[in-house]
């Protein structure tokens, strides 16, 4: 009972310490209307009011590239055992009201900035790529990815990467990059630079698609659908895959997954799927059908 007395007792100076620390050490905050650049972060994550997200927009990119020392240092947060050990402590008592910022909190702030500046945000690729070497949270290669197609090279020279987390998290953050295709009222910049990031992005997808690792052979699959460009390289890869994958769905689904976002594009791969459903071994005949519909309507509405 004394114990927890002298532990509770000497939170007040804990907080007053770390506060001070803290004070010292952080980067000054760049303030827009009144509120610093993390108040505008945490004030569109989640939000789903249109005009507010316009003015949080505006307030990120009117404070422009004054914000990524802040946004560095937070996609750097971590949370560390004394960190937590402190939050549980502060948790079980009553007599301070405080809220801790978790690491995740601070890389989502971070992502959301980077995204918001875009290609503005260009200086700080080099500490990012830096980072995404050992980082398999995503956080960082979203914010690459979020930054346009200077963010692209690092997440290309990322798919080699031996830490298959990193590798996956590149991969998706590139998938995303061509996902926004199907967003409606996406930002016109945004889109057009997909042709651009297809062309640097395709030959080491294709690569991908020869790994031994089903997992790294699925987001590939479903990165180069995603980006929809290059057909006459892509749709020959994927049917590859589809005849490869032995009726393993987890390689097999993907590459069908692909093809039917490439739509028309694909309509190479025609034969080969009324093929598949013409073949009792091959249990996805649904995502089968779903290709067709995608690829070639005609050829769909004759299946009986």
């Amino acid at each position: 009972m004394k114990h927890r007395k002298r532990t509770f007792l000497a939170l007040p100076c804990l907080l007053l310490l770390g506060g001070l620390a803290w004070q010292v050490l952080r980067p000054r905050e760049p303030v827009y209307q009144g509120k610093t650049l993390t108040q505008w972060l945490r004030q569109g994550i989640g939000s789903t009011n249109a005009e507010d997200e316009k003015l949080i927009v505006k307030a990120v990119t009117i404070i422009g590239t004054n914000a990524l020392p802040v946004l560095l240092q937070k996609i750097q947060a971590t949370d560390s055992p004394l960190k937590l050990k402190f939050i549980s402590l502060i948790e079980r008592q009553s007599f301070v009201e405080i809220k801790f910022t978790k690491a995740w909190e601070s890389k989502s702030e971070a992502t959301e900035g980077f995204c918001i500046l875009g290609p503005s945000a260009k200086p700080a690729v080099p500490k990012l790529t830096e980072l995404l070497q050992y980082d398999d949270s995503g956080y960082v290669a979203m914010s690459l990815a979020g930054i346009g197609i200077d963010g692209v090279p690092p997440l290309v020279q990322a798919l080699t990467n031996s830490n298959l987390g990193v590798k996956y998290r590149a991969l998706d953050a590139l998938k995303g990059m061509g996902l926004v295709r199907f967003i409606d009222n996406w930002p016109p910049d945004r889109l057009a630079i997909i042709p651009e990031v297809a062309k640097i992005a395709v030959p080491p997808l294709l690569e991908c698609l020869e790994s031994k690792d089903q997992f790294t052979r699925a987001r590939a699959a479903k990165t180069l659908g995603a980006l929809g460009c290059e057909p006459d390289l892509v749709v020959p890869a994927l049917i590859n895959q589809l005849k490869e994958a032995n009726y393993n769905p987890r390689v097999a689904v993907p590459a069908l997954q692909a093809l039917a976002m490439l739509g028309p594009r694909a309509k190479a791969a025609v034969p080969v799927l009324l093929q598949a459903l013409n073949d009792p071994a091959f249990l996805a005949h649904s995502e089968v059908t779903n290709a067709l519909k995608k690829i070639d309507p005609a050829a769909a509405a004759r299946i009986k």
